[in-house]
């Protein structure tokens, strides 16, 4: 199992290479290198039954899926839910009441943000929480005590010491008891308690730590903030268990859908289950870093009772796919669940020797990822050796630039620039510098002429008004009608 096409087309192409030069007969097994959620689209076709889902069920196309969130949201802000199908038994499947939906109780929403702007993140939420493997039931029913106990956290926060490193070591304390096991708890203790004390001295202008409290209004606020956090909650599991109704009123499925299905069946059906622990000899599971918590569950479920058959390969150091709910944790997690499962300790194989890049690359990447991601376990390159002469590299760190400003960055770039043109008699022809975008390059156009660089920009700006590429275009549609004016 890997997370692209192509991906496993690769893997695909390698193992059966390998298979052919050993003389090894792989009996038509291509379906069984694949993705996640190929997967899990073969094993909902031969399950539709207990999918709930009809054999012609198809994937829901993200146009589609957009409309039909756009039409509950406008019913529900119009005051029209009740003329949503099956509202009410979608409604009492939550153990709720359709008041939550009436437009005197949405009112109360205004208090966070505007309604349509809310209603517009409330998607994001529903998308993030279906990532996680939570159907709208489980998601109620674990957030709102997440809420209620963070809450309590907060207002049992202790004060009234002599010293402020007594307040830190305190609350470090208090909150680890709330802080998740995978949470990393020192960076969240630097960022969150260090300003909440500075936040406590300003509000409170008192001198003596003895003296500091809760800033003003604060810890009476927080019981009506928790209400208002509870009912949030509630009516996004109703617009979530709407869309997953109509979703299977149409026969359709989405993405996320193809996991948690799957996921839903394998838990509650143990035939099933058993059957598929037992089929699968040994699976592997490619790019671990990029997978989000309901793959994980399901590869949990995919476990058999005897011994672990599950290979696990990943890089934390490549996971780019967070804005997908990814998690380069999920290799800890995993490996965390079948240690105690299996009540045995499990030792992790690191290749920390790359083949494809240069040391100046790695060097970069060894920097980037220790300070952003805590990583400090380096990768060493085995090959690719380059002369220092030949390329130049510097890492843009805090001192060097503000993350974020792109003209700052310029400024760095032109200065880099200078620098090394001085020391190494280079002239500016030797200097190339790439760029993802076009407004990339115009910001460092701006800044590169400041410094009375020249800059010479390659881009493919207004390609199709070229006359060299007007006439091939208009000798193609000559080609495709030549009746064509």
């Amino acid at each position: 199992i890997t997370f692209t096409d192509k991906a496993s087309a690769e893997m695909k192409e390698r193992i059966f290479k390998e298979l052919k030069e050993n003389n090894i007969n792989h009996f038509g097994q291509e379906e069984e290198i694949s993705t996640i959620h190929s997967f899990c689209s073969k094993f909902l076709k031969n399950h539709v039954t207990e999918a709930n889902l009809s054999p012609s069920f198809k994937m829901a196309d993200a146009s589609l899926i957009e409309d039909i969130y756009a039409n509950i949201l406008e019913k529900i802000k119009q005051g029209e839910y009740f003329t949503i199908p099956n509202i009410d038994k979608i409604v009492e499947n939550l153990g709720l009441s359709t008041e939550i939906l009436e437009i005197n109780n949405l009112a109360k929403l205004i208090a966070i943000q505007n309604i349509d702007t809310l209603f517009n993140d409330f998607i994001s939420v529903i998308k993030k929480v279906k990532s996680l493997g939570l159907s709208p039931k489980e998601f109620l029913d674990k957030t709102i005590p997440a809420v209620q106990k963070f809450s309590e956290t907060v207002e049992t926060l202790p004060f009234k010491f002599p010293e402020k490193t007594d307040y830190l070591n305190s609350w470090e304390t208090h909150l680890k008891s709330y802080c998740p096991k995978n949470c990393n708890f020192e960076k969240v203790f630097d960022n969150v308690c260090n300003e909440k004390v500075k936040t406590i001295i300003t509000k409170n202008g008192k001198s003596k730590t003895s003296e500091w409290g809760y800033a003003e209004g604060f810890p009476e606020n927080i019981k009506e903030i928790t209400e208002l956090e509870i009912y949030t909650i509630k009516v996004i599991a109703c617009i979530y268990a709407i869309y997953q109704d109509i979703l299977e009123g149409k026969d359709l499925v989405d993405f996320d859908d193809l996991i948690n299905k799957t996921i839903e069946i394998l838990k509650n059906n143990e035939i099933i289950r058993r059957y598929y622990q037992k089929h699968f000899k040994h699976i592997i599971i490619d790019e671990f870093q990029d997978t989000n918590g309901a793959q994980v569950k399901l590869l949990e479920y995919l476990l058999p009772d005897e011994a672990p058959n599950i290979t696990m390969v990943g890089d934390k150091k490549q996971s780019i796919y967070g804005f997908r709910y990814a998690r380069m944790e999920n290799l800890d997690i995993l490996q965390d669940i079948i240690e105690k499962k299996y009540k045995k300790k499990y030792e992790e194989i690191k290749l920390k020797t790359n083949y494809r890049s240069s040391k100046q690359i790695l060097d970069v990447v060894n920097y980037v990822t220790s300070e952003q991601l805590n990583l400090d376990e380096p990768i060493f390159a085995g090959t690719g050796e380059i002369n220092d002469s030949e390329v130049k590299y510097s890492v843009i760190n805090s001192e060097n630039i503000k993350t974020g400003l792109k003209e700052a960055e310029a400024k760095y770039m032109a200065q880099q620039i200078l620098k090394y043109r001085n020391e190494k008699n280079l002239k500016y022809k030797d200097f190339a510098i790439l760029v993802r975008k076009h407004s990339q390059a115009d910001i460092i156009e701006q800044e590169f002429l400041k410094y009375g660089i020249p800059v010479i920009k390659k881009v493919n700006t207004n390609f199709f008004e070229k006359s060299v590429i007007k006439n091939i275009m208009s000798l193609f549609k000559l080609v495709q009608n030549i009746r064509s004016e």
